[in-house]
């Protein structure tokens, strides 16, 4: 009786064991997997700054590029112009004042 109750036990250990070596393999997997992503992901963040730093780099030289275009604008203010057609002359006119007669239905 005894040795059937060792036997058991043993086979009760075999199988625990090849439930944890199992376990293990899985863990090995996975942290192969994290430490890939953890890579690309610095890979990533790095990728990321570089196209931000860029992103200011040409913004900065639009800016610029704007600012060197209007340097020799000549700006004029104050002057009264007149419209270019008949339809914008009327548009600027206001309209006639009207007011309402009192009816005298008592």
């Amino acid at each position: 009786m005894a040795m059937k109750s060792l036997q058991r036990d043993m086979e009760e250990l075999k199988e625990s064991i090849n439930m944890m070596s199992s376990d293990i393999t899985n863990l090995m997997k996975q942290n192969t997997t994290i430490t890939w992503l953890l890579t690309e992901i610095k890979l990533l963040k790095t990728k990321n700054m570089e196209q931000e730093k860029k992103i200011a780099f040409l913004e900065n030289r639009v800016s610029d590029l704007e600012q060197y275009s209007r340097m020799n604008d000549v700006v004029v203010s104050g002057l009264q112009t007149k419209p270019r057609s008949y339809a914008r002359a009327v548009s600027t006119e206001k309209p006639p004042c009207l007011t309402k007669i009192p009816s005298s239905n008592k």
